[in-house]
């Protein structure tokens, strides 16, 4: 099976795993994949070669900053200085660009003619750049604009077209055939430009989009983010599994792309990860309710973890786990109500406790590298398990794949506590239904 995720900060709304199984599905393809949170690259990098991954999407902000740390990089993602895809071969990690090919692909799919038309580029990072190296090869007359003016003005030097100033561009004197953007769909220019309905929109943005909240009120025409999703993903999965994918009709797998929110989070991990403490302090953050499983079952018992486990066992002990899942299940009313829940290192163990953790909520590994979980354990030593580095370098191998199947979502926990509670926060946020 091929291990796969996206790599972003935030990503845990991203629509990528979905394309995937639509992928997998129609072109016989056994792979898992699932989505990274980390603070720095390094720290994405280190996880994918530590869990041993085939494979990295690469998403905002890193498409630049990744370069440095990969032993290749192809034709494409060099002259572009943007990576959206690594092949990961025996530690062996090669980039790889297919936005220019998904921009490309997009604007042929929906029959566009951009010869002489006046098209804006809105943003000069990765995907901008991208966007305008792409466009430039298409005859249009092009004009970039970035909230920093210096940025917007190196691309356009190095691409050979030109740039617009905020002021210029808010003056409502420029008219555009094409706009393509590449900016948060919070931007302050967005509702600061002068739109009309002959506009074609390419929206590279699919999770809240203003184009898509917009269209009806500017009656601009929106070619949709999850199209650049996709035909960039296509090309990206043919480099992953060396098998060129089959045609598919994107208009109907792309629109059906279901866009999830959740009621309920469900940190999973190894010992020390952080779970308790993060879950905690973000539960409180966004008003909901904590769970700690752990702390249930020493209360209802009596008794600490260590005890309960010396006198009755492992096995008692996941099927304490388990009731205190349903209990939760229960409280949280089937999922629709908004809470975290903090779980043990083993509760993965035990295959129901993986199906009762899904109808809970969105299941998500709490990640700290083995060093940084066994000092903290060692601090308490309270994990009866867990006696030395090695008995927990071992355990934690033994539950790597298990953690990895049983998430839909990774959080890389290895910065200073204030920053991983606000990024939780902030990828929680993103996702959640609020009650």
């Amino acid at each position: 099976m091929l291990k796969l995720s996206v790599v972003g900060n935030p990503a845990f709304h991203s629509l990528s795993p979905k394309v995937y199984q639509v992928l997998s599905d129609a072109n016989q393809i056994n792979l898992s994949y699932n989505r990274i949170s980390a603070e720095k690259i390094e720290d994405a990098l280190e996880f994918a070669r530590t869990i041993k991954m085939n494979g990295l999407n690469i998403t905002r902000p890193f498409k630049e900053s990744v370069i440095e740390h990969l032993d290749k990089v192809g034709y494409q993602a060099t002259n572009l200085n943007s990576v959206n895809t690594i092949r990961i071969e025996n530690d062996f990690l090669t980039g790889h660009n297919t936005d220019y090919f998904g921009i490309l692909k997009t604007i042929w799919d929906n029959n566009l003619i951009l010869n002489k038309k006046k098209v804006l580029i809105l943003g000069a990072g990765a995907a901008g750049r991208t966007a305008t190296f792409a466009v430039r090869n298409l005859n249009a007359v092009i004009i970039v604009w970035d909230r920093n003016e210096e940025k917007a003005k190196e691309v356009a030097q190095e691409v050979g077209v030109n740039y617009i100033t905020t002021k210029e561009l808010t003056s409502n004197q420029h008219s555009f055939d094409i706009v393509v953007s590449s900016i948060p769909p919070n931007s302050l220019i967005l509702s600061q430009i002068k739109w009309n309905s002959s506009q074609i929109i390419i929206d590279t943005v699919y999770h809240n989009s203003f184009f898509a909240k917009n269209k009806t009120k500017y009656g601009f025409n929106v070619i949709v983010g999850e199209k650049w999703l996709f035909n960039q993903a296509v090309l990206s999965f043919e480099i992953f599994t060396y098998k060129k994918p089959i045609e598919l009709h994107i208009d109907n797998e792309v629109l059906n792309l279901e866009k999830k929110s959740f009621n309920s989070f469900v940190l999973i991990g190894f010992s020390g990860s952080g779970k308790s403490s993060l879950g905690k302090e973000v539960a409180e953050k966004l008003g909901f309710q904590f769970f700690d499983t752990d702390i249930m079952i020493s209360n209802k018992q009596d008794k600490s973890i260590n005890e309960i486990f010396q006198e009755h066992g492992e096995d008692y002990f996941r099927e304490l786990e388990t009731s205190v899942l349903k209990e939760i299940l229960n409280k949280c009313n089937n999922g629709k109500s908004n809470a975290i829940i903090a779980t043990g290192g083993g509760i993965i163990e035990k295959a129901e406790n993986i199906e009762l953790i899904k109808k809970i909520g969105l299941p998500i590994w709490i990640y700290a590298p083995i060093q940084d979980a066994y000092n903290r354990i060692n601090l308490f030593k309270n994990r009866p398990l867990i006696t030395n580095f090695e008995n927990a370098s071992s355990l934690f191998a033994s539950r790597i794949d298990k953690y990895y199947t049983a998430s839909e979502g990774i959080f890389i926990n290895n910065r200073d506590f204030e920053t991983g509670a606000a990024r939780l926060e902030m990828e929680l946020k993103a996702i959640a239904k609020l009650n």
